[in-house]
């Protein structure tokens, strides 16, 4: 009798600590909303008002789904800018796994690039064709420009640029009061006519996975150049007695120290239900 009391609970305790650990614990499931017409993708949660948002405490963050018969929309909004990371360089990469296993087989960065003025009309030119020289002059008067640039990436780990287009992926970025709001669409099909989309339809099940911050090898290479000439530095502040030199370069022991351990990388998944008409 006290043998069987013992295993029950140990058992209870199994059960507890499943629904407390995080690497135990099941993905959240969220509904997607159906919408009758199209989100239009502006960076603003006007679009959302009504819809319930689901919240991932640990990064501060609200989100929320539609779907229609073409697409995947989603309202991604942090609260908190902390936890933001370095997502300006790194971007927002979003994951989807049809088979429930959450495999990053494929998945789309979606990042905001400032580029020159020929290279935009470069981009422009591949999209609609030769531009007479009178509007490249115009673009031309304004050095850079801020675009909103996909890129698909799948299970081998390369990737390319999705030129865009109005089937293509899209997301627009601004901030709101007190937060920044991000909004995506996603096409569900996927076939020869249309490559670059998730691979299901209304009413299927599938897990979809938020990825952003870390240090790409850009990051990593200015981390290193601005450690080692921190570093050259502080030395030459000792060797002279000028113990403000470490302060005055890098911001001191705090900075150097944030910028040795790197930028955080944050990640989840969640379990979608997406709707039928």
């Amino acid at each position: 009798m006290r043998n069987k009391k013992a295993l029950n609970n140990f058992f209870l305790c199994f059960i507890v600590l499943a629904l407390c650990v995080p690497g135990l614990s099941k993905d959240k499931k969220v509904e997607c909303a159906w919408t009758p017409a199209p989100v239009e993708i502006d960076g603003s949660n006007n679009d959302w008002v009504g819809d319930t948002l689901t919240a991932e405490k640990k990064v501060k963050v609200d989100y929320a789904f539609r779907n229609d018969s073409e697409n995947l929309y989603v309202l991604f909004i942090f609260n908190d800018p902390k936890f933001l990371s370095t997502i300006n360089q790194t971007g927002m990469t979003l994951w989807f796994d049809t088979e429930g296993k959450k495999e990053k087989d494929y998945g789309i960065r979606f990042n905001i690039k400032t580029i020159t003025a020929d290279t935009y009309i470069a981009l422009v030119e591949k999209q609609v064709g030769a531009l007479p020289e009178e509007k490249k002059k115009e673009i031309r008067q304004t050095p850079t420009y801020r675009i909103f640039q996909n890129e698909v990436i799948d299970k081998k780990g390369e990737d390319f640029i999705i030129t865009g287009g109005p089937a293509a992926p899209a997301f627009m970025s601004r901030p709101g009061k007190n937060m920044m709001i991000y909004e995506f669409r996603i096409p569900l099909k996927k076939g020869e006519a249309q490559a670059v989309g998730i691979g299901t339809e209304p009413g299927k099940e599938m897990k979809i996975g938020f990825e952003w911050g870390g240090l790409t090898k850009e990051l990593k290479e200015a981390r290193a150049k601005r450690l080692g000439a921190s570093s050259t530095k502080s030395r030459a502040g000792e060797a002279t007695g000028d113990l403000t030199q470490e302060r005055r370069v890098g911001g001191g022991s705090a900075e150097l120290s944030s910028i040795r351990r790197g930028a955080k990388r944050y990640s989840f998944w969640v379990d979608l239900s997406l709707a039928q008409k």
